[in-house]
């Protein structure tokens, strides 16, 4: 018998929504716990409920502090993965080096995650099978892989093809070497590189290039396709130049 690992058992909590096989499934699980292990001073439960440690800086720009300065949200929203991806994103990218580039990458990454909630997009497997299964567009050529690799990361990056020119990239420029990338696609790639497989569209379509002249349209079409957002999108670069200043890139 197959024993589950811990990461497997966390990964039953991570996905919870309070569906009914869910609930149902706890409630065996709290009948067949040791009653030492449901007191409210025992070491798991303590733990559970401590306050979460402030977040360290991250090695680039982008900081807990920064990110709240722009977006509103509290520092702590902001945690190690979260800055250092997106510094890491930055550099391979060269968007740390101008201050024009990096406003109008945050505007444009605000609009698409909805003020950084949603680093994946929203549905269920069966809508994403309906909308990528089989799109070759996209390079979905097998079996699962239209909700192995929907949209993804902060401009939610989308189909077999884009996920793997982005892992092609972070192979050769940081000689990453990690096969759930591409095995398990967007739930895991959305949660530890969510701003890395970003990187092949970014210097595919020469984004930095387009961002330096700090033209909100053109930007948006090129990643939108449209204008889609405009509005929202506007709102966010305004605030982009007005919170973010050439000291943040130092």
């Amino acid at each position: 018998m197959t024993r589950l690992s811990l990461d497997g058992f966390k990964n039953f909590f991570r996905y919870y929504t309070a569906e009914a096989q869910q609930e149902e499934a706890l409630e065996i699980l709290w009948n067949a716990m040791p009653v030492s292990l449901l007191e409210e001073d025992t070491a798991w439960i303590v733990k559970y409920r401590e306050t979460p440690p402030a977040p360290k800086p991250g090695k680039g720009p982008v900081t807990p502090d920064l990110m709240q300065r722009f977006s509103g949200h509290p520092a702590s929203s902001y945690d190690e993965v979260f800055c250092n991806d997106f510094n890491r994103l930055l550099s391979i990218t060269g968007f740390d080096g101008d201050l024009t580039a990096f406003r109008m990458l945050l505007a444009q990454c605000a609009h698409e995650t909805g003020n950084w909630k949603y680093m994946k997009e929203i549905g269920d497997d069966a809508y994403f099978t309906r909308m990528y299964e089989g799109r070759t567009d996209l390079g979905n050529c097998h079996s699962g892989d239209g909700a192995r690799f929907a949209g993804c990361g902060a401009i939610m990056v989308t189909g077999r093809a884009n996920f793997q020119d982005s892992y092609n990239y972070l192979q050769k420029l940081e000689g990453i070497s990690d096969p759930r990338f591409m095995q398990e696609g967007t739930p895991y790639v959305s949660e530890v590189y969510p701003f890395r497989v970003c990187t092949a569209w970014l210097i595919n379509n020469d984004y930095l290039t387009l961002c330096k002249t700090g033209d909100l349209m053109a930007c948006t079409k090129r990643l939108n396709g449209g204008l889609n957002g405009l509005e929202d999108r506007q709102y966010w670069w305004d605030k982009a130049r007005a919170t973010i200043s050439e000291s943040d890139l130092k």
